[in-house]
């Protein structure tokens, strides 16, 4: 197990091998945090969990993201924007914000966002 010296962390929790900077000698690794943020929702999402993303965007460009359609039993998004209705990777979609969220409470199993704080 090496060691990130510019971090102090070991690369054995990091995906691929570092790649060293040739102006400051740092470390960076190529694979984003999307992408192992990614591997890491579809190791642990089950097939009859009920899951609510917080900020789903439209789900086109930038913003598809996660699709997860028919691989849960019911994926639904919220964002502030319309353009969430037209999502086509969500089972449902709302227009609203996480603090006013049209659900009961524990609705979901799981809930998550990514890169969206604003829309709290």
């Amino acid at each position: 197990m090496r060691r990130d010296e510019s971090r102090g962390e070991s690369t054995s929790s990091r995906e691929g091998s570092p790649i060293q900077c040739k102006g400051c000698g740092c470390a960076y690794y190529p694979v984003s945090r999307h992408a192992r943020f990614k591997e890491y929702l579809l190791r642990n999402i089950r097939p009859t969990d009920q899951v609510l993303e917080i900020g789903a965007g439209s789900g086109t460009a930038n913003q598809n993201q996660f699709d997860l359609r028919g691989r849960v039993a019911r994926y639904v998004g919220v964002d502030p924007d319309e353009s969430v209705l037209q999502n086509p990777h969500l089972d449902e979609a709302y227009s609203c914000t996480a603090d006013a969220l049209p659900f009961p409470d524990e609705s979901f199993d799981l809930a998550f966002h990514y890169y969206v704080a604003e829309t709290f």
